[in-house]
């Protein structure tokens, strides 16, 4: 879709650049920073940015944001690798550089299939074109290859009402979730798709949903949701305690 004249003209000019920045504001969603709203932002970027893209451009600029929000959010691997693992510095970085390929790769990927499959706005690509396919990238970046699971969108949502829907289906429902509300949000601003706006806003319930659901005890987690998994008559830090003795023992008995 060609782009509207005004400032979106020269964000689409610099659009790689924005996407990295975009990807490195979204990695300070996680801990230790836990600015969530920056994990809904810094998405809803990139997406602008693929809503005037081709399929070619939208894998670039796709490629910058996985690559920037994994060099910002995984930097220690070096650290790992080079001062703990006394590797070579070269090596360090040549390994830190193909993760960040790799990752990149993905959300390349998503934006080229996306953009082909949908090149125009609509509710069925924003509600659910948009959220499934970065859950399932999410999914697929988790296991293939041994998996990396690191800075899934879920877990920015650690604090907030979305967080207890985790325990009725998982990490990847909390992602699709919190993405398809921010779809909707900016459908609903939207003009093209305006007469649906009753249909984009009704995903902001899955906050009321997770609201209601962090009333019940088998959502909560802490000091009491402890006590009730602790055997009876003993304290859940003696009962935390013990587990490293029970390693030592297995270990032991095993011979290694």
């Amino acid at each position: 879709m060609p782009p509207p004249e005004g400032p979106i003209t020269w964000i689409l000019r610099y659009r790689e650049l924005i996407a990295v920045i975009a990807g490195v504001g979204t990695s300070f969603a996680f801990a230790p920073y836990g600015l969530f709203y920056l994990g809904i932002l810094g998405p809803a970027v990139l997406f602008l940015l693929w809503e005037y893209a081709s399929p070619r451009d939208a894998a670039r600029t796709g490629f910058w944001f996985g690559a920037a929000l994994f060099g910002a959010g995984t930097w220690w691997i070096y650290t790992a690798i080079h001062d703990f693992g006394e590797a070579p510095a070269w090596l360090a970085l040549f390994l830190l550089a193909a993760l960040l390929a790799i990752k990149g790769a993905y959300y390349a990927l998503l934006g080229y299939v996306l953009v082909r499959i949908a090149p125009d706005p609509s509710p069925s690509r924003s509600l659910l074109l948009i959220p499934a396919g970065w859950t399932l990238l999410e999914w697929l970046r988790g296991w293939l290859f041994t998996g990396f699971p690191w800075l899934q969108l879920g877990y920015a949502h650690s604090d907030t009402p979305l967080a207890a829907l985790a325990t009725v289906g998982g990490i990847h429902l909390v992602t699709f979730c919190g993405r398809a509300d921010r779809q909707a949000r900016s459908s609903s601003c939207s003009t093209r798709v305006a007469r649906d706006s009753g249909r984009s806003r009704s995903p902001a319930l899955v906050w009321v949903c997770g609201w209601l659901l962090t009333g019940h005890e088998w959502t909560e987690a802490g000091e009491q949701a402890g006590h009730r998994c602790a055997p009876a008559g003993r304290d859940p830090a003696e009962r935390e305690m013990a587990l490293p003795r029970i390693a030592r023992r297995r270990s032991t008995s095993t011979g290694t």
